[in-house]
């Protein structure tokens, strides 16, 4: 149960870090100097779709890591399932706006990028560490 209780804050947490994250990028990208820095070698864009991802997935990868409970095979259910559950979530995302859309290269490099920290998210459930 307290593996389960894991999983659902750390969803609620991705979701709300990745609003609170997306208005600071936002403000940040308002400041002249701040997005003529960050736009090299890519677009602000980009650092700021990046960003507001991997930062919502660690931040509610490391609240299901507090909560939930490692297993008696040294591995966390609670982390694994998150992963999975972000994974799907991202990879449905980036495939629904590649037929919805217009295919942005920000936005397909950020879901790209989303989907490499799901798995490194995963991986280390798998191996028991902490976030």
């Amino acid at each position: 149960m307290k593996n389960f209780l894991a999983v659902i804050c750390g969803i609620i947490v991705q979701a709300i870090a990745s609003v609170l994250i997306y208005i600071v990028f936002s403000f940040l990208g308002q400041i002249p100097i701040i997005a003529s820095l960050l736009s090299w070698p890519v677009d602000y864009e980009v650092y700021a779709w990046i960003g507001t991802y991997s930062f919502a997935i660690f931040a509610g990868a490391f609240i299901c890591s507090l909560i939930g409970k490692t297993n008696s095979k040294g591995k966390k259910p609670s982390i694994i399932a998150y992963g999975i559950i972000s994974l799907l979530y991202h990879a449905f995302c980036m495939i629904s706006n590649c037929f919805l859309m217009p295919v942005e290269g920000a936005s397909l490099l950020a879901y790209i990028f989303a989907i490499g920290c799901c798995v490194f998210v995963t991986s280390a459930g798998f191996s028991g560490e902490d976030i």
